[in-house]
């Protein structure tokens, strides 16, 4: 859902301008916070995908996401 909102940004700013009833528009860090948030989720997301594939014979694709995963959680 976030990764689909991400692109309206502007269209939620434009509503809070135009619609003065309008309160609930993300404010800048809260789109920054989203837009980390997708990229993280993203990570996890190829990372099943690649563990449900079975027409892989080897695991060396899969010890780089997890090491990719690894350093994503360590930052």
């Amino acid at each position: 859902m976030l990764s689909i909102a991400m692109p309206y940004k502007a269209i939620f700013s434009h509503e809070s301008i135009v619609d003065k009833l309008y309160d609930c528009a993300p404010s800048e860090e809260e789109w920054d916070f989203c837009r980390e948030v997708v990229g993280r989720l993203k990570l996890f997301n190829d990372i099943t995908a690649v563990f449900s594939r079975t027409n892989y014979v080897t695991t060396n694709i899969h010890l780089l996401k997890i090491y990719e995963a690894k350093e994503q959680i360590r930052k």
